[in-house]
């Protein structure tokens, strides 16, 4: 089996569909029927998100999962270096995370218009209390979670997080959002589970709610 280090590099190669023309990341993984129509007011039952704290799986997962659901795979943070034609990183570095903030507050409500998908959000996205209202009337939202040391140890290989980039400032952040991933429903252990069992009960979760 893959590993969530294997999946995530795979994404990022870009070896899923790039139907987004983004020069930078993958953006979206699409059906070869196309991308889920853009709809007026959304639908709770059309959207299922993957949330929870960086480097929980939710790339891994949402790769494996998308398919098997026959829906397609959008990440926020994939739209907003296409929005900007620049990496997660640079954006940091040149806007800082004011900047950051609002290109992915204009492509998560974008993505909220969207029937038939799975959206991965970054592990801020969802302390705007507007982002997670909107996210708790359109979407089914699944936390995955993980342990503290195998959060960081995910993180450390893919080189930090811009807001993280060490142990001690990863630990840090942690502990001010800790109630908030705490607050959101469904949550999946990814600690000690492989991406395509977590992937597997993703799809079970969403069709015992979905009826399909």
């Amino acid at each position: 089996m893959s590993s969530y280090r294997e999946l995530l590099l795979i994404a990022r190669n870009g070896v899923l569909t790039d139907v987004c023309n983004s020069p930078y990341s993958l953006c979206i993984q699409s059906r070869p029927e196309g991308l889920g129509k853009t709809v007026g007011a959304g639908n709770s039952y059309d959207i299922i998100l993957l949330a929870g704290p960086p480097c929980s799986g939710k790339t891994a997962v949402g790769s494996l999962a998308a398919p098997l659901l026959t829906i397609d795979f959008v990440e926020v943070d994939h739209m907003v270096e296409a929005q900007a034609t620049m990496t997660i990183q640079e954006i940091f570095w040149k806007g800082g995370e004011e900047e950051f903030r609002r290109l992915e507050s204009v492509s998560f409500n974008e993505v909220m218009n969207f029937r038939n998908i799975l959206v991965t959000v970054g592990g801020g996205c969802l302390l705007d209390p507007e982002h997670l209202k909107l996210a708790k009337e359109r979407c089914l939202i699944i936390t995955l979670t993980a342990d503290l040391q195998t959060l960081w140890n995910r993180c450390s290989f893919q080189g930090g997080r811009p807001l993280a980039p060490d142990r001690a400032s990863f630990m840090k952040l942690m502990e001010e959002r800790k109630e908030h991933y705490a607050s959101l429903p469904n949550q999946i252990d990814t600690t000690r589970i492989p991406p395509q069992a977590v992937a597997g009960e993703v799809v079970r979760l969403v069709k015992s709610r979905r009826g399909w």
